[in-house]
């Protein structure tokens, strides 16, 4: 399947498909970046990113950073993924105080 990149009806924002992470291409790579740059935010809806992919993604962005300073926020087996959680439909960091469950 094919690297999709679609355009969202919001001003910012943009949905992306078909990627093979194990097989992600420097072209694709560089698609996934460039759109990024553009759009400011990268939703893959209907996909489950695990650690990997998540770090996979991580990488084209740059270096690891430090880990979340709190550390109940950050994933207990990959310290530099901060774990978000959500309140309904209405996603939000996992120390927001509207927050009940931390994950």
């Amino acid at each position: 399947m094919a690297l999709m990149i679609k355009r969202t009806d919001a001003p910012v924002g943009v949905f992306v498909g078909g990627i093979d992470f194990a097989r992600l291409s420097r072209a694709d790579a560089s698609r996934l970046y460039l759109a990024f740059l553009k759009h400011g935010v990268l939703i893959f809806k209907d996909m489950e990113l695990g650690i990997e992919e998540h770090m996979t993604l991580a990488r084209l962005f740059g270096e690891r950073g430090e880990p979340h300073p709190l550390p109940e926020l950050r994933h207990p087996d990959q310290p530099c993924l901060s774990v978000l959680t959500a309140n309904g439909d209405k996603p939000v960091a996992a120390d927001d105080p509207e927050t009940h469950t931390i994950i």
